[in-house]
């Protein structure tokens, strides 16, 4: 199923509308991804001014006034007409989604705040595997003996890169369980829910997240004093902290909307990698680029994760153009099915 965003090119022929299909949805999915690319290291920027500089100690919090003027926002485009308001089914599929949409930033928190770097890096490898089983598990969504060799990749080379010693503690363990199978559902369900794999029809992003985010909100709000450190209403507000603030609400809105619009076009093992990618191109342009000092694991771990990205990609473009050229034959026949395609993180060569 195509995402809401997504539109068919027109076709004069079954074969030349296979080949315009394929290219224009790559020249999509790379807008996408390098779309969240930047807007995550823009907010990653931003937030570090906003937990060093102004020294606002309150995450959960912050996270929740990013929902709150993504809603805003939002309300804003459809008055404007970018989306019509659609009203959120009723199912297991979208109840679950709207609780771990608020749940997951809130409990990803805690377990940075209770664990060490090392450990808390070692968890975010584990949404990896953990997406791979719940599809499995609850879909029969099977990935190929190729991209679960490319993905062990992807996880190897990240932790060889990003994790050097980490030390255990209970809290911070539990946190952890808790979160890792949290973040996996909240990845998988948005995307099936935005495909309409979850019954009903594909959503437009902005249409899904305004109907989501409200609810997703109470549930995020529910969760701040039970994470967050007292001394919230303490906090001496000026002029620059506000705006600090406020630019990490814009900056969290693009956040969302590029990542939503990755698993909804794409998949949310896509956007799991995209993650794991972005901090091992950042240690080898910093070694390249800027000179920066890394050990040779950092930097043959992240070559080994980045080179898996690749060597994914080469075998999603394979596995996708394989499926589609199956459903045209079905369609011949008059016996299509859907058929999954999970799609690439880089444009195959020469592609429009």
């Amino acid at each position: 199923a195509m995402s809401g965003d997504q539109q068919l090119a027109p076709s004069t022929s079954p074969r030349s509308s296979h080949h315009v299909h394929m290219r224009s949805d790559t020249s999509q999915h790379a807008v996408y991804l390098s779309f969240n690319f930047a807007a995550a290291v823009c907010i990653v920027l931003i937030n570090k001014a906003v937990f060093s500089r102004i020294n606002f100690g309150f995450s959960t919090t912050l996270t929740l006034a990013h929902y709150v003027l993504n809603i805003a926002g939002l309300e804003a485009l459809r008055l404007c007409g970018a989306f019509e308001l659609r009203p959120l089914p009723l199912n297991t599929s979208t109840a679950v989604l709207t609780v771990v949409v608020g749940a997951a930033p809130a409990i990803n928190n805690l377990a940075l705040k209770l664990n060490d770097v090392g450990f808390y890096t070692t968890c975010k490898l584990l949404v990896t595997p953990c997406i791979v089983m719940l599809e499995l598990a609850l879909f029969s969504k099977r990935v190929s003996l190729v991209r679960a060799l490319c993905l062990a990749g992807v996880c190897a080379g990240v932790g060889a890169a990003s994790v050097s010693d980490f030390s255990l503690n209970l809290p911070g363990l539990l946190a952890s369980l808790g979160w890792v199978p949290i973040a996996a559902a909240y990845k998988v369900l948005w995307s099936r829910v935005a495909k309409g794999e979850a019954g009903g029809e594909p959503w437009h992003t902005l249409a899904l997240m305004r109907a989501v985010l409200p609810w997703s909100t109470l549930v995020i709000g529910a969760m701040v004093p039970l994470v967050d450190p007292p001394g919230l209403l303490q906090y001496e507000w000026t002029v620059e902290r506000a705006a600090l603030l406020g630019a990490s609400s814009a900056g969290a809105f693009l956040v969302n909307w590029s990542g939503f619009l990755v698993m909804g076009a794409c998949s949310a093992l896509t956007h799991t990698i995209l993650g794991q990618l972005k901090s091992s191109a950042g240690i080898i342009g910093g070694w390249l680029v800027l000179g920066q000092i890394y050990p040779l694991k950092s930097i043959l771990g992240a070559s080994l994760a980045v080179l898996s990205v690749g060597a994914y990609t080469r075998a999603n473009l394979s596995e996708a153009d394989a499926a589609r050229a199956a459903k045209a034959r079905c369609r011949s026949v008059g016996t299509a099915d859907d058929v999954p395609a999970d799609l690439p993180l880089l444009p195959p060569r020469g592609a429009a």
